[in-house]
C-alpha cells in the first residue's frame, strides 16, 4: 500500500482537500482519499509540497499529424485548413520521431488519457508502449457511396480496430465526409457494441450555413468535387 499526500488534493468530486492523502494498492488503484489531521511528513507518507490532481484528459488529438506542427497557416477558415493538410500530406515526409515526442510531451504535462483520432496505423506502436492510455477513434471517410463502398470502408475500419487490439472505436469523420449509408452502418455498430463515437460537426460558420441552408463557401467547396476520401 502506498500513501501520497500534498498540501491540497483535487479529486473528481467534491471540494479540494487540504492536507489530503491518496491511498493506492500495489497495482496503482486508488483505494481512498482523505484529509490528514496530523503531520503529512511522516515516514509512511510520500509528501509533495503543492497540489495533487487527477491526470488530464486530451479528448481530441491527432497524434499521427504531430509532424505538421507549425506548418499550418494560422487564422484561416476550414477550407484553407483542409487544403493545407492535403498539400502537406502530399509534400512533407512523415516524421515519426515528432509523434514520439508529442506522446512524451503530453505525458510530461500531466495527460494520462487521450482520445486520438486516426486514419492510419502509423502510431500503433507508440500507443501500445506509451505511459498514456489511448482510445483510438478510427475515422472513416466516404462521402460518395458510388465511389467508396460503405461496407468496404467499414470493414477497413474493423481491421484497424482489430490491429489496435480493440482499444478504440470506429467513428464517422464528419457529416460532410461520410455517406448516409456508412453513417448508418457505423451508428448501428456503435449501438450494438456500446461504443463511443466522435464526429466533427458544424465547427465553423460555413458548415452551419451549409447544413441550415445548403449555401455558402463550404457548400460550394464540396460541390466542386473537393470530397475528403481515404
Amino acid at each position: 500500500m502506498r500513501k501520497v499526500a500534498a498540501d491540497i488534493v483535487f479529486s473528481v468530486e467534491g471540494e479540494p482537500i487540504k492536507n489530503g492523502v491518496v491511498i493506492f494498492d500495489s497495482k496503482g488503484t486508488i483505494l481512498d482519499i482523505y484529509q490528514e489531521s496530523k503531520n503529512l511528513r511522516s515516514p509512511d507518507i510520500e509528501y509533495y509540497d503543492g497540489i495533487l490532481i487527477p491526470g488530464f484528459v486530451n479528448a481530441h488529438s491527432h497524434l499521427e499529424y504531430s509532424y505538421v506542427k507549425d506548418l499550418i497557416e494560422p487564422k484561416q477558415n476550414l477550407i484553407g485548413f483542409i487544403k493545407n493538410i492535403v498539400t502537406i500530406k502530399q509534400t512533407v515526409p512523415v516524421d515519426y520521431d515528432m509523434m514520439v515526442q508529442a506522446d512524451k510531451e503530453m505525458f510530461d504535462n500531466g495527460i494520462n488519457l487521450v482520445g486520438d483520432h486516426t486514419n492510419t496505423l502509423i502510431t500503433k506502436d507508440i500507443k501500445q508502449t506509451s505511459k498514456i492510455y489511448y482510445h483510438s477513434f478510427i475515422e472513416l471517410y466516404a462521402a460518395i457511396s458510388e465511389i467508396n463502398s460503405p461496407k468496404a470502408d467499414f470493414y477497413h475500419g474493423l481491421a484497424y480496430l482489430d490491429a489496435l487490439n480493440g482499444q478504440g472505436s470506429i467513428t464517422p469523420h464528419a457529416p460532410y465526409s461520410v455517406s448516409p449509408e456508412l453513417m448508418k452502418i457505423v451508428a448501428e455498430y456503435a449501438f450494438l457494441k456500446n461504443h463511443v463515437i466522435s464526429v466533427h460537426n458544424q465547427e465553423t460558420e460555413g458548415e452551419r450555413e451549409m447544413f441550415m441552408y445548403g449555401t455558402g463557401e463550404f457548400a460550394e467547396f464540396l460541390d466542386s468535387g473537393n470530397v475528403l476520401k481515404n
